[in-house]
């Protein structure tokens, strides 16, 4: 394929599933997972926060691991990669939140050993799948396509965890009490898991690379040796590292704080969840404009400050209901330009 050749729109539709799975299950774990584990399944809250911690961990050494695993075979591995670990991915997903019956004890494993597994495996698929666009083109203005697919797929999978998830598991399970949405939930993450299996196999059979990078045989500690050396490199993990604290705070206890401190409901917390999602996506136009003006570090650190306030500010807002969601829309709309790309 020649640098200037378009790619076809059904590569590029296929391209996107890979991000309409992830977001998918990123959605259902970094939002409604903790709810899940406490009010479900009936963990708790000391054992879910060590869980939380523990899988974090775990994933923070998965993500560097499959990447060096990936340079040192070579790009071709990508595609055989994904379509490997894609029945994998929606086995653990559901098995995230499949109730068995266990002793107190059996649950805390049951939980921590299907969480951490799940973080793992999609640490190794998503991490090759954010390379796979430069293997698929040269080409600049194909890329900035592949990636405006990418987008639309992040969209629509967080969109429709965001808006079913609890109507869903309610209506699946037939009622409110907490059996039956552990059987809604049970059934609604399934079809999600076959769900995102099939859109990583249509990444896997729809995505070409046609300009794998060569293996790179380079020592792992002269490697991390030259990454903690790239001043900018290590400014960016600091600015996701803040990112990703104050993203989990919201999502994850979304449904707590709408159901202790605003007085309402899971479905005013799947509706907050919602909104922020909302704004994620139209805070994006704005990133490239205030990069190109301030820079990319420099947007992230004020944006930070600005979500810091926002933070304060809801706390002062309390059980204000116009306050809250004030706040939180100052927040969400800066999320998306947080994290230097």
């Amino acid at each position: 394929m020649g640098k200037g050749q378009a790619l076809s729109v059904k590569e590029k539709i296929a391209y996107g599933c890979g991000d309409a799975a992830s977001n998918m299950m990123w959605g259902m774990t970094s939002s409604y997972l903790m709810y899940y584990y406490t009010d479900i399944y009936g963990l708790p809250l000391v054992a879910v926060s060590w869980i939380l911690l523990v899988a974090r961990v775990v994933d923070a050494f998965c993500d560097p691991a499959i990447g060096y695993v990936v340079d040192r075979i070579g790009g071709e591995i990508v595609p055989r990669l994904i379509r490997a670990l894609a029945i994998p991915f929606g086995i653990t997903g559901f098995l995230c939140f499949l109730a068995l019956p266990l002793s107190p004890t059996g649950k805390v494993v049951w939980a921590g050993a299907t969480y951490i597994v799940f973080g793992a495996i999609y640490s190794c698929i998503n991490t090759p799948y954010g390379a796979l666009a430069v293997m698929m083109s040269r080409s600049a203005s194909q890329r900035v396509g592949l990636n405006a697919f990418r987008m639309m797929g992040c969209q629509v999978g967080s969109l429709l965890v965001a808006l079913l998830t609890i109507p869903a598991i309610t209506w699946l399970g037939g009622g409110e009490s907490a059996a039956q949405h552990r059987y809604g939930m049970a059934v609604y993450v399934l079809a999600l898991s076959v769900l995102g299996t099939f859109l990583w196999m249509c990444v896997a059979r729809g995505c070409t690379v046609r300009h794998p990078p060569a293996p790179v045989r380079q020592d792992l500690l002269v490697t991390l040796r030259h990454l903690l050396g790239n001043r900018r490199w290590v400014l960016s993990n600091l600015l996701a590292f803040f990112y990703f604290v104050g993203q989990a705070a919201l999502f994850g206890f979304a449904l707590y704080y709408a159901r202790i401190v605003l007085g309402g409901t899971e479905q005013l917390g799947a509706s907050i969840i919602t909104f922020v999602t909302v704004l994620l996506f139209t805070g994006v136009p704005a990133c490239l404009p205030l990069a190109k003006r301030m820079g990319t570090v420099g947007v992230g650190i004020i944006c930070l400050i600005v979500q810091g306030i926002a933070y304060l500010a809801m706390a002062v807002a309390g059980a204000s209901m116009t306050g809250f969601f004030f706040c939180d829309g100052v927040d969400g709309s800066q999320r998306h330009r947080d994290v230097p790309r």
